[in-house]
């Protein structure tokens, strides 16, 4: 398994690189939203197996 880390500046992006990573690979977890709330990316954690 692998954890990797996806930036992002809105929902729908985070919702559009998540699905384009289930396409290529199985998602298992991703972890609750992280980042300084004024900050310009927000972060998840991604455990994915390919």
């Amino acid at each position: 398994m692998i954890k990797i880390t996806v930036k992002y500046r809105n929902h729908e992006e985070k919702e559009r690189l998540i699905n384009k990573l289930s396409k290529e690979c199985k998602v298992y977890k991703v972890s609750k939203e992280y980042g300084k709330p004024n900050a310009l990316f927000k972060s998840v954690y991604v455990d994915l197996e390919v």
